[in-house]
């Protein structure tokens, strides 16, 4: 009996404790170059336009992904906190489920936010991407911090890019 309240108490307290932050093997290097199809459909953005001095959070994102428009809608929503990150959103999505997505949050609003459409999948690729969200987090020197799969606070955010 003791043997097994012992157990008990064990299995109990592993979930206490946060797993380790998940490491892409990519941690350090620098932002490679991603092109994207921005809302117009015409014009392409490329993420080396991106300046230096401020961070960088690339949030690789599906429309119809619940998880994905909770976090756009709680990064919004905190966006004066986050005002001074520079947001870059891509998709693999076909451009009319990109479009309603980009007008239903008002993107167009925030001008640290770039939205676009990853045609060539590069970032997917890239991070070898296999869930979303999937955010990754770059310094103010371009490097990248962490990824983080899954949903994340804009606090954690906020706290990932100033320290």
């Amino acid at each position: 009996m003791r043997k097994m309240r012992l157990i008990l108490l064990f299995v109990s307290c592993m979930g206490c404790f946060t797993p380790p932050p998940f490491k892409s093997g990519l941690e350090g290097n620098k932002l490679p170059s991603f092109k994207l199809l921005l809302i117009d459909s015409i014009t392409s953005f490329d993420t080396n336009v991106l300046s230096d001095g401020k961070a960088i959070v690339l949030f690789y994102f599906t429309p119809s992904c619940p998880y994905c428009r909770a976090q756009t809608s709680t990064m919004l929503a905190n966006m004066d906190a986050l005002k001074d990150i520079q947001f870059c959103l891509l998709t693999p999505a076909p451009f009319p489920a990109f479009k309603k997505f980009y007008t239903e949050y008002h993107l167009e609003k925030y001008n640290n936010i770039t939205a676009g459409i990853d045609n060539n999948n590069s970032f997917g690729e890239h991070f070898k991407v296999t869930k979303v969200p999937y955010t990754a987090i770059y310094t103010h020197h371009k490097l990248l911090k962490q990824v983080i799969i899954g949903q994340i606070d804009a606090h954690k955010i906020r706290d990932l890019t100033t320290n």
